[in-house]
């Protein structure tokens, strides 16, 4: 086999890697796309919002949910809030990125829940009004986190949750260890994976976010 060989095969096994990884990628969006999001009630008091919706496995691989996630304060807990438009409330539980200028990121975080293949998540909120956005959960902005947001104005809940994939490498961050020995449930989205598909990366950049909306019922 003379050199000129050796180059075409080896473009070509380039080439097969290539679209190996291409495909695996489409085939994880597909999977992703079988993760629904379904509000079953959007129900509005005089004071109270009354949020009821179900996360949908509709696919044959199990995911974690990012649920439960905490503000900078720690002891602020429920979905992330915000609003972006008078007539939209937005909600989320998610990773976000950490402040570059506030320093302690470790009482923020998430909790993970497996969500098996044909299984439902139900999530339930009562949020009373006027709220207050809790994002960014850093505690950035203290003008935003002053903005009282009213439940008059409101015709549209947005939400949004964080899935990942179920590996043994993101399994294994849950669990207690010596450099983390006191480890209370919460990942901030930070750490490193040591083992599995995605050894090396940080946990929060391999996250997936679906979102679905509801109308607010006024009847």
């Amino acid at each position: 086999m003379n050199d000129k060989s050796i180059l075409i095969l080896g473009l070509i096994a380039v080439m097969l890697a290539i679209n190996s990884q291409a495909l695996a990628q489409d085939l994880d969006t597909k999977t992703i796309g079988k993760l629904k999001i379904v509000f079953t009630r959007v129900i509005p008091s005089d004071t109270r919002l009354e949020i009821e919706l179900e996360v949908v496995n509709l696919s044959n691989e199990s995911f974690f949910l990012l649920i439960q996630p905490r503000t900078h304060k720690g002891d602020t807990k429920g979905l992330y809030i915000s609003q972006t438009n008078d007539s939209t409330l937005e909600l989320s539980s998610q990773f976000h990125r950490p402040s570059k200028y506030f320093i302690p990121v470790y009482a923020t975080g998430v909790k993970l829940k497996e969500l098996l293949p044909g299984s439902t998540f139900l999530i339930r909120e009562s949020l009373d009004f006027p709220l207050h956005p809790t994002l960014p959960p850093f505690g950035e902005s203290a003008s935003i986190a002053e903005k009282a947001i009213r439940l008059e104005n409101l015709t549209t809940i947005s939400f949004q949750i964080g899935v990942l994939p179920f590996d043994k490498g993101i399994e294994g961050l849950m669990v207690p260890t010596k450099s983390k020995p006191f480890f209370d449930g919460y990942l901030h989205g930070s750490e490193i994976i040591e083992e599995g598909k995605f050894k090396g990366q940080e946990v929060s950049k391999i996250q997936s976010v679906i979102s679905a909306t509801g109308a607010v019922s006024r009847k």
